[in-house]
């Protein structure tokens, strides 16, 4: 219990967050820093020692600014991070994470096949987001952002997701978090 009140004061945006756009951007760009804290990516995902966190932005860029204003002076997993709005396919391969824009819906089934397999936590905001593939995905539940969790989409990216981050998910019909959401 103590961990997830620690958990809800690191996270004051998960149950006030508001429906203006900046706000709703400003709590994901600060809810995608806590995932970094409670998922392990493989080494091999890392080049070199000194090489940084790439986290990418694939569609309408609402949330690139917030992002780099909540990482400019963090570090994930002990690395600089670097922020990037993404274009193709090729640019997906370096990337740690990637936030897919709602602007991509009709395109998802694409834009996720492509981050297959390259050990890419994917976070999206898409009604079908956990469907396709996707490993997190943000919802509104009665005016607050909240998350669901894939764990099938994350272990098939060789990502551990903690334990610890299971009781404050959702799922897909906005109740809490009581079993992992898995994809086929």
């Amino acid at each position: 219990m103590a961990l997830l009140l620690a958990l809800a004061a690191g996270w004051p945006e998960l149950g006030r967050a508001s429906p203006e756009v900046g706000s709703e951007y400003q709590t994901k760009a600060a809810q995608i820093y806590s995932f970094t804290k409670f998922i392990d990516w493989p080494p091999k995902k890392f080049p070199s020692a000194e090489s940084p966190f790439i986290i990418g932005v694939y569609g309408t860029d609402d949330i690139t600014d917030f992002l780099r204003e909540s990482f400019q002076t963090r570090r994930i997993k002990d690395r600089p991070v670097e922020i990037r709005h993404l274009t193709n396919k090729a640019e997906l391969v370096g990337c740690h994470l990637v936030f897919v824009s709602r602007s991509e819906s009709s395109r998802l089934g694409t834009v996720l096949y492509e981050m297959r397999h390259e050990n890419i936590l994917s976070v999206g905001e898409s009604d079908n987001f956990l469907k396709g593939g996707g490993c997190i995905n943000f919802l509104n539940v009665e005016g607050a952002i909240r998350f669901q969790i894939n764990l099938g989409a994350a272990s098939r990216e060789s990502l551990k997701v903690s334990s610890k981050l299971l009781p404050i998910s959702y799922l897909a019909n906005g109740a809490p978090h009581l079993a992992p959401v898995t994809s086929p």
